[in-house]
């Protein structure tokens, strides 16, 4: 390896880099903002602002493809089947995002506008009533998964089954054998409903991808197109507002200006997008030789974009390191990605967070955090999020803090 490219001791799946992330992402942007690690069979680092979303918007370059092997994709290590659309190329996945599209429109968003204000009403009505909650169980592990599985048409009887599935089968916590059950037991739930939609559409997102001609999807990929929809819209954003409240539990004038200025809200939303990044890295794979950041990468190189290092690059966002309510900077945040992968449901996810915080502010502005008790997830490389937060409703009284 060359000066500018040397080869590094990096593992984002190490307790050490879920505890110190910023730190870590900061010297390599510093001193070889593309770097090589023997980690996981070797793959280069990509941590710059310019170069992760000359990555992201290179398609035709760095490849999200995994091959019937089960080898290359979105992650590193490669793990599981391919989860489309994320795990495909044009002309597929362009096919795919076209079919989609219109259930995540600004016009299709807004319709969707009561349902989320009532998942939420009822997350924090819950709250309320037992005073004592944990923000991680009944926030981040209830509203995102919700919406996300009444948006595709999921049976409301069987919601809760399909959401402790999806958890136990994502838990670093739980034994492998356990999680693939569960994960598993998911997947079956996933299938039969993409079947019953198929055979009985009923004008819902999993009835027009069942309904499909342009691809027609078979039952397994069916299957996964709900499978993906559902997790990429579960836990990143859940991890999101672990993070975010957290955040506002610890910064009392923060929250005091955000509870008299609701106009703020969207800006903050996009502050704590920026600075929390809950979506940690996205892979891809070499497919046509080139040069990235002064270093030449061959056909079949694997490379990991770490969003964070990104969103947290001087050369792009002043005082990156701080949260900045008032940051003047146009620059777009990775935080949903970037290029032809970008987040298809960016806007439902902030219509999400923005009520969820309008109906704190409303209904209990004096939550306590306590923050001593709060316990990060021990893998943050792909989901940057909390085990748990214990927290309490507090008073109307005071701000009063932990």
């Amino acid at each position: 390896m060359s000066a500018k490219c040397p080869v590094v001791h990096f593992d984002h799946h190490s307790k050490e880099f879920a505890n110190n992330r910023s730190d870590i992402l900061k010297e390599l942007r510093d001193n070889a903002p593309v770097a090589f690690t023997q980690s996981y069979g070797g793959h280069w680092i990509v941590s710059s602002y310019e170069l992760c979303s000359y990555v992201l918007e290179h398609a035709e370059i760095f490849s999200s493809e995994k091959l019937p092997d089960g080898s290359r994709g979105v992650t590193i290590p490669s793990v599981g089947p391919r989860l489309i659309p994320a795990e495909a190329d044009a002309p597929l996945h362009t096919k795919l995002r076209r079919a989609i599209a219109p259930a995540y429109s600004p016009k299709a968003v807004k319709e969707l506008d009561s349902l989320v204000r009532g998942i939420v009403e009822a997350a924090v009505s819950n709250v309320i009533e037992k005073g004592e909650f944990d923000i991680v169980d009944d926030f981040s592990e209830i509203i995102p998964p919700l919406v996300g599985l009444k948006h595709l048409g999921y049976p409301e009887e069987q919601r809760e089954a399909m959401v402790e599935a999806i958890k136990i089968a994502l838990s670093t916590n739980v034994p492998g054998e356990k999680a693939m059950r569960a994960f598993q037991e998911a997947c079956g739930r996933m299938l039969a409903f993409g079947q019953s939609r198929r055979k009985e559409p009923t004008g819902d997102l999993m009835s027009v991808l069942a309904q499909c001609t342009d691809p027609v999807l078979a039952d397994e990929d069916l299957m996964w197109m709900g499978i993906t929809l559902f997790v990429g819209g579960f836990k990143n954003p859940g991890a999101l507002i672990s993070n975010m409240l957290l955040h506002l539990g610890r910064e009392p004038a923060l929250r005091a200006r955000l509870a008299a200025d609701r106009a703020l809200i969207p800006k903050a939303v996009n502050e704590f997008l920026r600075f929390y990044t809950p979506g940690v890295s996205v892979a891809r794979t070499v497919v046509k030789e080139v040069e990235l950041g002064g270093v030449p990468l061959k056909e079949g190189d694997r490379v990991l974009v770490m969003l964070p290092g990104a969103n947290h690059d001087e050369a792009a966002f002043r005082d990156a390191g701080a949260f900045d309510l008032d940051r003047q900077d146009k620059t777009r945040t990775l935080a949903f990605g970037g290029g032809p992968h970008f987040c298809v449901g960016f806007k439902l996810a902030n219509v999400m967070f923005e009520a969820l915080l309008n109906e704190i502010f409303d209904r209990m502005p004096n939550y306590v955090v306590h923050a001593d008790k709060a316990v990060r997830v021990d893998d943050a490389g792909i989901q940057a999020g909390y085990t748990t937060i214990p927290a309490s409703v507090g008073t109307p009284a005071r701000v009063r803090f932990a």
